[in-house]
């Protein structure tokens, strides 16, 4: 699998966050404990994320990401034009 061939995933709530870790752990043949141990990270943490209990943050998200070989990016949304700056003037 190369980054050509996959397509971004769209993340629309923090449930879905926690079943993509869950998903890509699962393909990386790692066990909670085994990934948990590569970032630095409880194992109990990383089960409430991946059964919903808790909300990822970035501090662990991104490294989480980065050991399963994927990066974290912000991609526009489809129908979401972007006029001006947040917080800018409005012509």
């Amino acid at each position: 699998m190369t980054a050509e061939t996959l397509r971004p995933i769209p993340i629309t709530d923090a449930a879905t966050v926690g079943a993509l870790v869950a998903g890509l752990r699962s393909m990386c043949l790692l066990s909670q404990r085994e990934l948990c141990q590569e970032i630095g990270m409880h194992q109990a943490r990383l089960s409430d994320w991946e059964t919903g209990r808790a909300v990822p943050t970035l501090p662990y998200l991104i490294p989480a990401l980065r050991a399963l070989g994927f990066d974290l990016a912000l991609i526009p949304c489809e129908d979401y034009e972007l006029a001006s700056p947040i917080g800018g003037a409005r012509g």
